[in-house]
């Protein structure tokens, strides 16, 4: 298990081979090798990502070989058909003390309520730094199916953001710069340039989640040639100004010098929503607001609620005797007696039977206080975690069953948040279940389109 680099909780260690896979794993102590479409490596040790090594690809079987502290690497592909560049032998050994790699961190699962998440925005792909952070680069790439077995390869996630007409991200080696006032310049060689508004998803109301208080960390680096009061903007947060006519030249006090703003105490119940606004209507490319990175902190982390494991399952007898009486609690219309009994049944029984039967009293409740502990049956986690204690699909179905209650009793007094509720029932539901979704969506007026769309 390991600590997910955005929400803190503890999550599967996975790797996955998209790709063309026709090799065989093989590894060291510290270091896995194998083929995920041309050369992947994993360093066990520092748990920083997937190194890809392209332009060369393993062969058929194992030709990776971890030998006392190299790796050797015969040739074994010149008579494919597979077109690689290079076609040789080689030998890698570690260089201790070079430039930290670009890599792909793996973490599957919920990606809310967010406790840390670090943005490297134009990044070619992600950073773990020294003190164990993960810089996730984004745009992310588009990955085709007939390229990759798991479109969602890699940590993916929206921002919806917004550029000026023309402008966009930007990317340039670190390797042979510096930033003054950063021991980091890989976060200050990337950016974008006419970010007009982006929304960073923080917390997830429609699974229950609680509002939050956060810190968000702006970067910024203006590029050489800028001048004082040529790229001036003003940042709004939430829709409200929080700093006017924000001049980078001005306070940094000169070109390639790192400048972080911080703000503190911002409430949000769902998305941040972050805007910068130019001084001049109509900038060029050289007056329009540009901005290197995002880092967004809990403040109140002690208030993520988390269901912890129960210390010990309950026995069918008693199972069955907390059933009965959350039954007789229902008929009396007290719900939220009834709920707690539903609750530790699905928490702590011992058979997947006895779930299915608390999932059914959830269902007749349909109380959003359920959102939590259905999550881990029907929340979308793809492309894969596999929860390997519960035989999952006959929970899936009911607990998704589960959700579609609480969207509806949800639609009468918030339409918006009911939709996005049916809409997470449609990304893990039976036909059945899909069905009563859909319809639900309809009778809403949301277009058929939209409801497939995620």
């Amino acid at each position: 298990m390991r600590s997910h680099p955005i929400t803190g909780k503890q999550v599967p260690w996975e790797y996955l081979r998209p790709g063309h896979t026709c090799a065989i794993s093989s590894a060291s102590a510290n270091m896995l090798f194998y083929r995920s479409f041309s050369t992947a490596i994993y360093d066990f040790s520092e748990d920083r990502g997937l190194v890809l090594f392209g332009g060369i690809r393993p062969g058929c079987w194992i030709n990776m070989i971890a030998a006392n502290g190299v790796l050797l690497f015969p040739e074994a592909s010149s008579g494919c058909t597979c077109s690689f560049p290079l076609r040789c032998s080689l030998v890698l050994k570690h260089k201790p003390k070079r430039s930290q790699p670009w890599t792909v961190f793996i973490a599957h699962g919920a990606m809310s309520p967010v406790k840390h998440f670090a943005i490297n925005l134009g990044a070619p792909a992600d950073m773990k730094d020294d003190k164990g952070r993960v810089w996730f680069a984004y745009p992310n790439p588009k990955i085709e199916d007939l390229s990759n077995h798991y479109l969602n390869y890699g940590v993916k996630f929206d921002l919806h953001d917004e550029t000026l007409l023309g402008m966009g991200y930007f990317c340039s080696d670190f390797k042979s710069t510096t930033i003054e006032g950063s021991e980091k310049p890989w976060l200050f060689t990337s950016g974008c340039i006419g970010l007009s508004r982006l929304e960073i998803p923080l917390i997830d109301d429609a699974w229950g989640e609680k509002p939050g208080v956060y810190t968000l960390r702006l970067g910024f680096n203006a590029p050489s040639g800028d001048r004082t009061d040529q790229r001036v903007f003003s940042i709004k947060l939430q829709g409200n100004t929080i700093l006017k006519n924000l001049d980078i030249i001005k306070e940094a006090g000169g070109a390639n010098k790192a400048l972080i703003k911080e703000f503190k105490g911002i409430n949000v119940e769902n998305i941040l929503s972050v805007e910068l606004i130019p001084k001049d209507s109509n900038p060029t490319m050289s007056q329009a607001p540009i901005i290197n990175f995002i880092e967004v902190l809990r403040e109140d982390v002690a208030k993520i609620s988390e269901i912890s494991e129960p210390l010990s399952t309950i026995t069918k007898t008693y199972a069955e005797a907390l059933l009965k009486e959350a039954k007789t609690e229902f008929i009396k219309k007290n719900y939220t007696n009834s709920l707690d009994k539903y609750h530790i049944v699905l928490d702590a029984a011992p058979s997947v039977n006895l779930k299915q039967k608390a999932l059914e009293g959830m269902a007749a409740i349909g109380s959003p206080d359920s959102l939590s502990r259905i999550a881990a049956y029907c929340r979308d986690t793809a492309p894969i975690l596999w929860n390997y204690k519960e035989p999952k699909q006959e929970l899936n179905n009911k607990a998704a069953e589960v959700l579609i209650a609480i969207a509806a009793n949800t639609a009468k007094s918030d339409k918006q948040k009911a939709i996005k509720m049916f809409k997470n029932a449609l990304a893990n539901a039976n036909e059945k279940t899909y069905k009563k979704a859909f319809e639900s969506l309809k009778n809403l007026d949301v277009k058929l389109d939209d409801a497939t769309d995620k």
